[in-house]
């Protein structure tokens, strides 16, 4: 008889109910299987607690930008000096800065965290030429893309000088928040906490104006006054400012070199950042170059004179008093000294139909085209003229080629405005030539001269058996080099030449220097450089000198009237369609004492008031 098998009964256990957690730092004494309402308890408390340090950490601007935005589909990581900068509640905010350190982008992140953060703000960007103030507004957009939806704003205006948002407050109340960009011209500012910022200063046509035109503007509510620059010599309202911290004593001071930027160290000083900010500044140029500097900060130095390298990241300014072509007299012809100062109707709400003042060619369009291709289009277009001359410094190996060419108007005193700028580093010759040939296949070019000293015999000959007479070697020496100095100085006394607003181009232009030998013999040379030796320069030269020559088609003879007894007389020229601002060509001795400063503001503001109902 089988025997049956006894069973046993078990207790139940019950089932546990498990729940994932929202946050995955999280730390508890007790095991959640023993009391998961406990369990619950502390998820909610740390989640609440995460969530709280959050909001605080966006409600600033910097943590608003590190934590919402990405940079180059990374997220946005901002340097020590941008956070510096950021966070100075200043009224009044100055930087001397270096090249390529990234402070128009920081102008860009701290406009557009404001602009998100508040709900009443105007960021006001102002910039030395059209494509500079275009950049901001790219930059802020490309920070809003990137912003998760729940934590900006809608944006209702997207233009290529504004962006505008709209927000709501608690009550269901709209607000909206803008950022408009313009270039160089008298800022106007409405309603409350607005900032206005000056990029690049040093560089503009007339910096004095817009500063005093941007201080009654930030004296309502939160807005601050920045100004940033690299240095541009030991003049102009930006070197005073920085300099004059007596008469400017409001102004809070920024220095940024090219060793507070990361990305031009080296690996061995970014693993002792600390120790490097420290030591630099008590070496030399060339010491901290070689001890800190990256391949990209190396090849910076080795490619310019110290003097200039100081000057462009160590913001050093060179003593320019020496240059035959001052700063005051190269700006006078820039594209917006010859514009006149722009102004803005009340109904102009973003700045895109600017009225100038005192234009010197009323009506002209003035401007530079990128490509052969752009030229050629615009000519057919009718909007150009169709006598064209151009100049070609010829280089290889250490200096580069430069092609300029300018577009001459008989009707208007014969003025000769730059409409294309071509540089070609390293190229060998084969290539410059096939360049020529196109610019000659497109443009009606009707002379170019190439400079046929040295390396450019062959190429000045290969070119003149292609185009014959529309070709003309120049062999360089002093006198033709006089020649064709003296004659653009006479173009820009008289404002009979047009060119943009290029650092490069001004830059070289600045750099001419007339020597005297010891054989008193009187030459006209840039200061040489590495990167280049006025090649920019010479080509505008060639190019003008092919054209019409400066000089007095209709003269008078003007006595100036100074309460004094003078036999000295000055030749003018008599302008067509020209209109002068005063009387021509007398110069004025004055003795420039300063800007009278702005108001004192002493309180610091803060965002704290910014309710966190707002970011949510």
């Amino acid at each position: 008889m089988t025997q049956k098998k006894k069973s046993i009964k078990r207790t139940p256990v019950k089932k546990i109910e498990r729940t994932p957690a929202k946050w995955p730092l999280l730390l508890s004494k007790k095991d959640p299987r023993d009391n998961i309402e406990d369990f619950k308890k502390v998820s909610r408390e740390s989640e609440k607690r995460v969530r709280q340090e959050f909001l605080k950490s966006i409600s600033r601007e910097v943590g608003y930008i590190e934590n919402l935005t990405d940079t180059n589909l990374e997220p946005t990581h901002l340097y020590d000096y941008q956070k510096r900068w950021i966070n100075d509640r200043s009224k009044y905010r100055h930087c001397d800065k270096s090249r390529q350190i990234g402070q128009s982008y920081c102008f860009a992140c701290e406009g557009y965290a404001k602009a998100q953060l508040l709900s009443i703000y105007t960021g006001l960007f102002i910039s030395y030429n059209q494509d500079e103030a275009n950049e901001k507004v790219v930059y802020a957009r490309s920070l809003y893309e990137s912003t998760p939806f729940k934590y900006k704003k809608k944006l209702v205006v997207d233009r290529v000088t504004a962006l505008e948002f709209e927000g709501m407050v608690s009550g269901g109340r709209t607000t909206k928040t803008r950022l408009i960009s313009h270039p160089q011209r008298e800022p106007r500012g409405k309603g409350y906490n607005t900032d206005v910022f000056l990029d690049e200063i040093a560089h503009y046509q007339w910096p004095d104006k817009v500063y005093v035109a941007a201080v009654p503007i930030v004296t309502r509510g939160l807005g601050q006054l920045s100004m940033a620059s690299s240095p541009l010599g030991k003049n102009g309202l930006h070197y005073i400012i920085g300099h004059d911290t007596e008469t400017y004593n409001m102004f809070s001071r920024h220095k940024i070199y090219w060793w507070d930027n990361p990305e031009f160290l080296n690996d061995d000083a970014l693993r002792n950042i600390v120790y490097v900010k420290k030591l630099a500044p008590t070496m030399q140029t060339l010491d901290r170059v070689l001890e800190f500097g990256n391949e990209a900060i190396i090849q910076a130095y080795h490619s310019m004179m110290e003097e200039d390298f100081m000057q462009e990241y160590e913001i050093n300014p060179a003593d320019s008093s020496v240059s035959y072509y001052p700063m005051d007299l190269v700006n006078q012809c820039t594209f917006e000294g010859l514009k006149g100062l722009a102004r803005l109707e009340e109904e102009d709400e973003y700045g895109e139909h600017p009225i100038y003042q005192n234009p010197v060619y009323p009506g002209l369009e003035l401007k530079t085209y990128d490509t052969p291709e752009a030229l050629s289009h615009a000519i057919a277009l009718g909007q150009t003229g169709k006598l064209f001359y151009a100049g070609f410094d010829v280089g290889r190996e250490e200096d580069s080629s430069e092609i300029v060419i300018i577009e001459e108007m008989p009707m208007l005193n014969h003025l000769q405005i730059i409409r294309h700028m071509i540089t070609m580093k390293r190229t060998e010759f084969k290539k410059q030539f096939e360049q020529v040939e196109k610019l000659f296949s497109m443009i009606p070019i009707k002379l170019l001269k190439i400079d046929s000293t040295g390396m450019g015999r062959n190429l000045a000959e290969d070119l003149i058996r292609r185009f014959h007479s529309r070709i003309e070697d120049i062999v360089f020496n002093n006198e033709n080099k006089s020649s064709m100095a003296t004659n653009i100085k006479l173009r820009m006394e008289d404002q009979s030449i047009a060119y943009p607003n290029d650092k490069d181009l001004i830059r070289q232009i600045h750099s001419i220097k007339r020597k005297i030998t010891e054989n008193n013999t009187v030459k006209y040379e840039a200061e040489r450089s590495k990167l280049h030796h006025g090649d920019k320069f010479w080509a505008l030269a060639l190019a003008s000198s092919a054209g019409e020559p400066a000089q007095m088609h209709s003269v008078r003879l003007i006595t100036a009237n100074i309460g004094r007894v003078t036999n000295a007389t000055r030749i003018v020229k008599i302008p067509n369609q020209r209109m002068f601002r005063g009387l021509p060509n007398v110069v004025h001795d004055i003795n420039w004492k300063g800007l009278p400063p702005p108001p004192k503001h002493l309180a610091e503001f803060s965002v704290n008031a910014v309710g966190m109902e707002n970011l949510v």
